[in-house]
């Protein structure tokens, strides 16, 4: 078999693997070897003319052209509340996941609650991480499938409903409005109740608890297409277990 015929059937070969190679930076590298291979062809074929305007423009210009584009990524703008350094960084290895996948770069904002969810409604940022509760939603805000079961603890002391936190940004903060009779009642996640004990922090029992609520990140309600995005890379981490596997990882 001729050369040529064989380098002909490596580009149909070398075509067909990137169909298969999810890198984006293999797919411009087995781009530039096709077109290096064409140059080989087009010479051996006594075409000099085409195989210099292919090695000029399809090898070296494009190629080129590709690197610098990619060197452009997207980038994803989080807002980070930290609550507990298991759960922190929990969220930003899932975040992190998402990025590396979708070939985006992450960046991220550190923040309170009430100003991250200020932040995401303003449109100043995209996502907020803040170990909320994925029944905290409301005609702005959505929250993403849940990626880690919790508890709610509720301290109460009258018959009202309770809300998160009572609107203070942090679980000691509502205690002592709690304790001073600023507020009647409200209710926290089990991970901001535990950080607090585990810090030294005399903090009560509380009345009672409910299970099946989920730590969840915030989306801005108009932002449909990154919501279920995530949603669908967080239904593959779950069934492929790399999701079980971070969780081992890091939660205590």
């Amino acid at each position: 078999m001729a050369l040529a015929e064989i380098l002909i059937f490596v580009i149909i070969g070398l075509s067909t693997s990137i169909l298969l190679v999810k890198e984006r930076v293999s797919i411009i590298l087995t781009y530039g070897a096709i077109s290096a291979i064409a140059v080989v062809i087009f010479s051996l074929y006594a075409a000099p003319d085409v195989a210099l305007a292919e090695a000029s423009i399809g090898l070296v210009f494009s190629v080129f052209l590709y690197m610098v584009v990619l060197q452009h990524r997207g980038k994803l703008w989080v807002t980070m509340v930290k609550i507990d350094r298991s759960i922190d960084e929990l969220e930003i290895e899932i975040l992190g996941s998402y990025c590396k996948a979708h070939d985006l770069e992450l960046k991220v904002i550190e923040s309170t609650p009430n100003e991250a969810l200020k932040m995401l409604k303003d449109g100043k940022t995209e996502m907020v991480a803040a170990a909320f509760i994925n029944t905290n939603k409301s005609d702005q805000v959505k929250m993403t499938d849940g990626f880690l079961e919790t508890k709610i603890l509720y301290f109460k002391n009258d018959d009202e409903n309770s809300s998160f936190l009572g609107g203070f940004n942090t679980f000691l903060e509502a205690l002592e409005a709690f304790k001073s009779g600023k507020i009647k009642h409200f209710k926290v996640d089990l991970a901001r109740y535990l950080h607090s004990s585990l810090e030294g922090h005399n903090v009560p029992i509380p009345e009672h608890e409910e299970k099946g609520f989920f730590y969840s990140f915030a989306v801005i309600n108009d932002e449909p297409e990154l919501l279920n995005s995530f949603n669908e890379h967080l239904k593959n981490m779950k069934e492929s277990g790399n999701l079980q596997e971070m969780v081992e990882r890091h939660i205590r």
